[in-house]
């Protein structure tokens, strides 16, 4: 049952990389990442002990000896590196991005030519390239490591890679003193380890749309509260003939409609002598923003001065520090109230 949902969740990660080129331009690279991804997909797929059965019975004599499934699988992954590789060279400061399209050809032109051989010829040579290939993206991944959305995207994606090449040793290993290799559904921990790969490699390909997605929902459910209050206060912020379902767009949507909805609230950008320098620390700018927001007529005062986004931060940031102040304002006033009862 594992060998079927893990090809899922992967063809699922094809399937979004693929989406991602159709909202987005084609480049060399994201479509390169598409052949890869999918390429991962098939080589899960085939090792499906019922698919590699069923892809075998196409072939029952094999091709030199060899298991049509067993070729295959090393096609995929050599597909597999070869696209990665792709991705890999524009990534490198000497790659002209003028020729990166020409230079793309020229390595799946290459490739195809390995793929055949190993096809036809040796999947030990397969392996060989394989293994090359995957100690090049490991290099290349390496290189570009950075704690940022995409650097954790490409730490998956490498060590998705790095065990790969490991597996593809291992593969070398064995066929070099004449063992079998590997058959899908036999015990042990190989196809497991395959399937663990495979897995690495699809999230690290998505993971910018995975990471972008959660912090989307964290923002709606962090300035949930402010929204509220605020659109019910000016409800023509709001475009009504607006459809967005896409939560990252639905999350700026809000965004916006919060600071349009402070701006009017100041009186359309007014500046007020009586509200102030705007203070320099983030955290008190945002709690005296907040307790105005919930309180217009109360004591603290605002102009468009307070509102603006501080120096260094995002709108997005910035509604997000007043929302979570508004939250402590809202703590704060029902303790105050229990206190008094």
């Amino acid at each position: 049952m594992t060998f079927w949902l893990t090809a899922l969740l992967v063809w699922m990660a094809a399937g979004a990389r693929i989406g991602r080129v159709l909202v987005k331009p084609a480049t060399t690279a994201r479509v390169a990442i598409v052949i890869a991804v999918a390429a991962v997909a098939a080589a899960v797929t085939l090792g499906i002990p019922e698919i590699a059965v069923a892809v075998d019975h196409a072939l029952p004599q094999g091709i030199n000896g060899a298991a049509l499934a067993d070729r295959l699988v090393v096609a995929t992954w050599l597909l597999f590196a070869v696209a990665t590789s792709v991705v890999a060279a524009a990534a490198w400061p000497v790659v002209s991005r003028r020729n990166l399209r020409q230079i793309a050809w020229l390595v799946y032109g290459f490739g195809a030519l390995v793929i055949a051989a190993a096809i036809g010829w040796s999947m030990e040579f397969g392996w060989v390239m394989t293994l090359l290939g995957c100690a090049f993206i490991a290099v290349t991944g390496l290189r570009n490591l950075d704690w940022t959305a995409l650097g954790r995207g490409i730490a998956l994606y490498t060590a998705g890679t790095v065990i790969a090449g490991v597996l593809a040793a291992l593969s070398i290993r064995r066929l070099a003193i004449g063992e079998e290799p590997v058959r899908p559904g036999d015990p042990g921990w190989f196809w497991p380890a395959w399937q663990l790969t495979s897995l690495l490699i699809a999230v690290g390909a998505v993971w910018i749309v995975i990471e972008l997605w959660v912090r989307a929902r964290l923002l709606l459910r962090q300035i949930r509260a402010l929204h509220r209050t605020m659109i019910k206060r000016f409800p023509e912020v709001v475009a009504h003939e607006q459809t967005v379902s896409a939560t990252q767009l639905k999350a700026s949507d809000q965004v916006a409609q919060i600071m349009d909805a402070l701006y009017l609230q100041t009186g359309g950008g007014m500046e007020v002598a009586a509200a102030g320098v705007p203070a320099r620390s983030v955290a008190d700018r945002a709690e005296r923003v907040a307790r105005w927001a919930r309180n217009p007529l109360g004591d603290d005062i605002v102009d468009a001065r307070w509102i603006a986004p501080p120096e260094g931060l995002s709108p997005r940031g910035w509604v997000q520090a007043i929302a979570r102040a508004f939250e402590h304002t809202a703590t704060d006033r029902k303790s105050a109230v229990a206190q008094a009862d």
